[in-house]
């Protein structure tokens, strides 16, 4: 069974936010363009997403190409293998270290792959705010008069942080519960609608726990109310 990447926090657009919320920087805005929403739609290149889909290659259908899907197979083998050890090993240390954002291998996440998501998500915030955000090229000249009044990205470390948490810890955990909740199911026994229940309390943890590290307090109190509601049903 597929996630809802819209619903489950793993689109761009969720990126952005997370970033300009823990960055207390405004991040309400209204889009016009069709184009530039649905490219803020667009899901994380993560699985099968990674794959036909080269290093910098920014065309939305790229040709049919099996060497190229087998690299990017392969290359994502690399990446979840270093997401995995790095989810067991925050698991072992049940889960204190929230902020993630490392640098470095014990980030868990693949240094090449992070930075062209810091790339993607800067073309994304320029695209949905042209006037809002100084470009590479403006910043080698800091006396234009846009720049007086433009604003500069986050630092990168700030980018890496979101990055590395929404992939190691968000991303990996909701696929841990997806496998749970639909692996061995028997619809007519009582432990898998158990199973089922108990899994969807743990998916509303993971988006409370989101709302946490992405410092939205309304996110955060809105799941965890679902949970308690959910937690008091059963208890009828």
């Amino acid at each position: 069974m597929g996630l809802d990447t819209h619903v489950w926090g793993l689109t761009m657009a969720h990126l952005r936010w997370s970033l300009l919320q823990r960055c207390h920087m405004e991040f309400d805005l209204r889009i016009t363009d069709d184009g530039a929403y649905w490219d803020a739609m667009e899901t994380i290149p993560i699985g099968f997403l990674l794959l036909g889909k080269g290093k910098g290659e920014k065309k939305k259908n790229p040709p049919h190409n099996n060497n190229n899907n087998n690299n990017n197979n392969n290359r994502w083998v690399r990446i979840l293998e270093k997401l995995s050890r790095q989810k067991q090993k925050g698991d072992g240390d049940n889960g204190k270290d929230k902020d993630n954002g490392k640098d470095g291998e014990e980030s868990g996440v693949d240094p090449e792959f992070r930075q062209e998501l810091i790339q993607s998500l800067k073309e994304l915030m320029i695209k949905l705010e042209p006037d809002r955000w100084i470009t590479d090229e403006q910043n080698d000249n800091d006396n234009t008069n846009d720049n007086n009044t433009k604003q500069h990205f986050p630092p990168d470390s700030e980018f890496a942080k979101v990055i590395d948490y929404v992939l190691t810890t968000h991303y990996m955990g909701l696929m841990e519960i997806q496998d749970q909740m639909f692996s061995n199911v028997q619809p007519k026994q009582e432990e898998s609608l158990i199973k089922a229940f108990r899994c969807a309390q743990k998916q509303n943890q993971i988006m409370e726990d989101f709302g946490a590290f992405s410092q939205n307090q309304a996110m955060k109190e809105a799941f965890a109310e679902r949970r308690r509601k959910q937690e008091e049903r059963v208890k009828l």
